[in-house]
């Protein structure tokens, strides 16, 4: 059931998603407000010393690999599972041509046993000895658990120690979830130690939650999950 969207004007404010397979879906635009967050310097030095194998679990069968050997398409399914949470565009998209962006990336898999659970990614330092999070996210089930808690503290351990000279930034947006859960998300951020930095950005793009709200790509999403990490859910 694997899916490659292509992307052509509807009409003003509205683009048509051709799914394949016949299926078509209409979506709109939202108008989004970006922030920048920069990582501490106490929370660094903190992170620098802390021993990620010596953070503590919610529950003893978690673990992160870095830079896991994930098939195309394992990083497909579990990106777009994430991706109904956080509303990220689909990577198999012709709008996010997935080599150019995830080539570079370091890559992180939360799992739980066998079960990926989370994925984020670092993008490392740039011409301003800056190292960019991006794409961080756990599957709706395992939100609200102390996974993202976790996840987050074995990240910030781990960059640390392999740029330690480098400043550790972020974005979070609105586009993916409610204002409340933005609050959350923001609130979230800054008690893992990220502040933000200067005013926030307000642009409009499309509105891609109405996508992963779609019934054919909810029940891709997650037929491509279960068959991809051979998993019985």
């Amino acid at each position: 059931m694997d899916i490659r969207p292509k992307i052509s004007a509807h009409q003003p404010g509205q683009y048509l998603i051709d799914l394949g397979q016949e299926k078509q879906a209409v979506i709109g635009e939202q108008e989004i407000t970006i922030w920048d967050m920069r990582l501490q310097e106490a929370p660094r030095l903190k992170y620098l010393t802390t021993d990620p194998a010596a953070i503590q679990k919610p529950r003893p069968d978690l673990r992160v690999e870095i830079n896991p050997d994930l098939t195309k398409q394992q990083l497909f399914a579990l990106h777009n599972k994430v991706a109904e949470v956080t509303a990220w565009w689909p990577i198999e998209s012709d709008a996010r041509p997935w080599e150019a962006l995830f080539n570079k990336f370091i890559t992180m898999v939360l799992y739980e046993g066998n079960q990926p659970v989370g994925i984020a990614h670092a993008i490392p330092p740039n011409e301003n000895n800056e190292v960019e999070l991006k794409y961080i996210g756990l599957i709706a089930k395992r939100i609200g658990q102390g996974y993202g808690e976790y996840f987050a503290s074995f990240r910030m351990a781990t960059l640390t120690k392999m740029f330690p000279d480098s400043d550790i930034i972020l974005g979070t947006t609105s586009f993916d979830i409610s204002p409340a859960k933005q609050k959350l998300a923001l609130e979230f951020h800054q008690k893992m130690g990220f502040a933000v930095e200067g005013e926030p950005l307000v642009k409009t793009i499309m509105d891609t939650t109405q996508f992963y709200q779609t019934d054919f790509v909810k029940t891709r999403n997650a037929i491509n999950y279960r068959e991809a990490f051979h998993l019985k859910l």
